[in-house]
């Protein structure tokens, strides 16, 4: 590849990731990067001049060294935010995969053993975890992660998933509720005509919750 058609290949990468920076699909950091390297492709650094020893009756002239600018791999910067893409177009899917089996479950009677979708949801948490670890492997190196040596995986506990999964899906509904109630807090009268009955009313709700929160968060360290 010639020099000015890497130099187009960057910049047509700039421009996207300009956009990308823009509707928040990309960091800014990243443009920096590349804007970097265009900056690269524009003024080449030189690399020094050697330093010659010159010793008395020796005027050999030293032979010329070239030095050659190592060219930048497009095709790596291409294929690294193409796997950033498929990884989050994965995650997305994943994610609204097994939040949907979590709404099946809940709607289930808790005496009824479902092992079936709870081995599904576990297994769906577990690759999700490994997908966004790979993510954030390309976001803070740039490349893309080694491939993984397969191991044996260790035996899960369904029912500590399920538990661990049932603390997750409450803390959310929980931390929603506090979230109103600060909200509410803030500005009682956006919330009600009579806010010197509702705001210790709130006050009340607001502390309650917190404590539930709190419960539930211990619980989890414990595992």
């Amino acid at each position: 590849m010639t020099t000015q058609a890497a130099i187009q290949q960057q910049e047509a990468s700039v421009k996207m990731l300009e956009i990308m920076v823009k509707i928040g699909r990309a960091k800014a950091s990243e443009l920096a990067l590349a804007k970097a390297v265009l900056g690269e492709l524009f003024n080449p650094p030189t690399a020094p001049e050697p330093i010659v020893e010159i010793v008395p009756g020796n005027y050999t002239q030293p032979p010329m060294q070239l030095t050659r600018n190592e060219p930048i791999d497009m095709g790596m910067i291409e294929s690294v935010f193409r796997k950033k893409g498929e990884l989050m177009t994965e995650i997305k899917r994943l994610t609204a995969e097994q939040n949907e089996l979590s709404n099946r479950l809940h709607e289930i009677d808790t005496d009824q053993d479902c092992p079936g979708i709870t081995r599904q949801i576990v297994s769906l948490r577990k690759t999700i975890e490994e997908l966004w670890s790979d993510y954030r492997f390309i976001e803070r190196n740039g490349v893309l992660p080694e491939k993984k040596v397969e191991t044996v995986a260790e035996p899960v506990d369904p029912l500590r998933e399920l538990k661990l999964l049932q603390i997750g899906h409450d803390l959310k509904r929980l931390r929603d509720i506090r979230l109103k109630l600060e909200k509410k807090l803030e500005k009682p009268h956006l919330h009600t005509k009579k806010p010197e009955l509702k705001v210790p009313e709130w006050q009340t709700s607001l502390i309650k919750v917190q404590e539930e929160i709190s419960d539930l968060e211990l619980q989890k360290d414990a595992f």
